[in-house]
């Protein structure tokens, strides 16, 4: 175990060092397309702009050359930025997203931010921190009949809406009412909970703890936080005593992370469910993403996003009523009989 852990670590640190040479050559060539379209060289090559110039001349996307060239461009005011961007200590992605919100006072801490966060997180604490909503990118590639019926779809939804709807949220809706068909479910469906967490040992979690568990964790595996192939699984294996009627011995996983990664004993879990610590198989720490996903504690902000925390609410004062008329709650039931049991 030591040794391939260890092969891990070199085959790792000669990746990062790749992937750095390759932030840096990122870093030059934003600069050298400003420097391109400010002194407009590009049309001695016969190009009218200096995206053509890219796409052609260095297989580099329109897109992508004037997103670099707008960094670039922004690059002067921010020499914290700049510089960590031209050691590559942050690839050009992060870069484009600090400078939309970073001020010299202030670009020590979104820089920080990028070191320790992934795109995502980073792009959504910009939004925030811009009052905007964060916005998932999502890049599909369809084949020119499937193309021509999600373009029907889309225009009989914009027909019986009668207003041009995005294309993100039509696709959005219409992937929501394919749901509920599938699902066999109302239209009032598709705000509750997603499905029941699969488990291995899903039979010996009573359902009201299963659900308590997974509207904790947000529905998302606390190790990569994915949302789909999600089983619950025990910190403390219920062969060797662990409940499966307290929540804090209990987190949702995907099924990757469960069978490959944890009980293969690449990953070791540790401690509660409130107080996760995640290490290595030699006991070191793992890296700072995957401590940070594990330690977050109920994804409010996952069902806030969803539109489902007022369901949540709903369901919840539901349960109460029921609860005083019986005089327990459901996940106090569950432990009763547990410890009857």
């Amino acid at each position: 175990m030591a040794t391939k852990l260890e092969a891990a670590r070199n085959l790792d640190a000669r990746l990062k060092g790749l992937a750095r040479r390759a932030r840096e050559a990122e870093a030059a060539l934003a600069i050298g397309l400003l420097e391109m379209e400010e002194s407009g060289l590009f049309r001695e090559f016969g190009f009218p702009r200096v995206g053509d110039y890219a796409d052609v001349e260095l297989d580099v996307s329109p897109g992508k050359a004037r997103a670099l060239i707008d960094l670039a461009r922004k690059l002067p005011g921010l020499p914290g930025l700049a510089e960590a961007f031209r050691r590559g200590e942050i690839p050009w992605t992060k870069a484009r997203t600090i400078a939309r919100v970073a001020t010299v006072e202030t670009e020590s801490y979104w820089l920080e931010r990028a070191r320790c966060g992934t795109n995502r997180d980073l792009e959504r604490e910009v939004a925030e921190a811009k009052g905007e909503r964060p916005k998932v990118r999502l890049v599909v590639e369809l084949g020119e009949e499937e193309m021509e019926v999600l373009e029907m779809a889309v225009a009989r939804l914009r027909e019986e809406r009668g207003e041009a709807v995005p294309l993100g949220e039509a696709v959005v809706e219409l992937a929501r009412r394919g749901a509920m068909v599938v699902g066999g479910a109302s239209r009032d469906a598709g705000r509750e909970l997603p499905p029941e967490v699969e488990d291995d040992d899903v039979k010996r979690i009573p359902r009201p703890v299963r659900r308590h568990v997974r509207a904790r964790d947000g529905c998302r595996c606390r190790l990569c936080a994915r949302f789909a192939w999600l089983h619950i699984h025990h910190l403390r294996p219920w062969k060797e005593g662990g409940s499966s009627c307290d929540p804090e011995n209990l987190v949702v996983l995907c099924s990757q992370c469960h069978k490959r990664i944890v009980h293969r004993r690449k990953l070791v879990l540790q401690g509660t469910a409130s107080r996760l610590e995640v290490r290595l198989a030699d006991g070191s720490k793992a890296p700072r993403v995957v401590r940070a996903r594990a330690g977050a504690r109920a994804g409010s902000r996952v069902l806030k996003a969803a539109g489902m925390r007022k369901a949540r609410r709903s369901a919840r004062s539901t349960s109460m009523a029921r609860s005083a008329r019986r005089g327990s709650s459901p996940l106090a039931r569950s432990g009763a009989r547990c410890a009857r049991a």
